[in-house]
């Protein structure tokens, strides 16, 4: 389930984590989890949503991680996205963690401008 990058140069995550817009093509955040708890994480995902609303116009970001990726699911809040659902996908070659799913946050335009 790889998504194509949005003119940028981040690294493909070492696991399936994927940022992307429900109206153009996506930006993988996953480098940014690799990042720790130093605030980078944060930081850059905040400006990914940033530059999404205020630069591409878009009116929706949604991100998904695993269920087991506590860092992600942490930096996720911490740039204001909500929690949306819990899923399970099929994987070929699945890797530990996979059996608990993964969950998705998204926050929309109008959410943004509320800030």
């Amino acid at each position: 389930m790889a998504s194509p990058s949005a003119g940028g140069s981040l690294s493909r995550p070492s696991a399936p984590t994927k940022a992307r817009s429900t109206d153009r093509p996506s930006s993988d955040t996953g480098s940014f989890a690799a990042t720790g708890a130093r605030g980078l994480a944060s930081e850059g995902a905040r400006e990914l949503v940033r530059h999404g609303f205020e630069d591409l116009g878009l009116t929706r970001i949604f991100a998904e991680t695993m269920t087991v990726n506590a860092v992600s699911r942490a930096t996720m809040p911490a740039v204001r996205l909500q929690h949306v659902r819990t899923f399970h996908t099929h994987w070929d070659e699945p890797i530990s963690g996979s059996e608990l799913g993964e969950v998705e946050y998204a926050i929309s335009r109008e959410q943004w401008l509320a800030r």
